[in-house]
């Protein structure tokens, strides 16, 4: 259950614009979280709220941050350019990458973040949503994960 203390905020996202100015872009590049599958996910719930920003939707589910750098340019050259880009990458990698280790992690998506900042727009880094977590095998990159996982704002997932 989230507790009251947890929300997720869009922030940066908050200005009006004067009137005659070019419409915000906003790009959604991540996993499944971000890929309006999910009526409450942030994309979905950021077109609701401001239907005054073009929210381009480039996420695609299993997505890896490994994936997500390789992916990138190719992105931003057919549907960019972006004002922001909010993403949400990194539930994926321990199934898709074997990858455990959360510092190996964090320095793919600062690169991630490097790259959005070099085509010119600002980064909004979402951390992965906290989920009940199994071993899908005897031993795999899930089994050392503990049962239920904490969100780190004093509620858990």
């Amino acid at each position: 259950m989230i507790g009251s203390n947890c929300r997720h905020y869009l922030t940066g996202i908050t200005s009006r614009h004067a009137p005659g100015a070019a419409q915000l872009r906003v790009a959604c590049y991540g996993d499944s979280i971000l890929s309006n599958v999910y009526p409450t996910d942030p994309c979905t719930l950021l077109q609701a709220l401001r239907p005054d920003i073009k929210v381009v939707q480039g996420s695609l589910g299993g997505r890896s941050t490994q994936a997500g750098i390789d992916d990138y340019d190719a992105f931003e050259r057919t549907q960019g350019p972006f004002s922001y880009v909010i993403t949400n990458l990194a539930i994926n990698d321990p199934a898709q990458m074997g990858e455990t280790d959360a510092k190996a992690t964090a320095q793919r998506i600062r690169a991630l973040a490097a790259k959005i900042r070099q085509h010119g727009a600002r980064e909004i880094i979402l951390t992965p949503t906290p989920a009940t977590v199994t071993a899908t095998t005897p031993g795999g990159p899930w089994s050392s994960w503990p049962s239920r996982a904490t969100c780190g704002c004093g509620c858990t997932g």
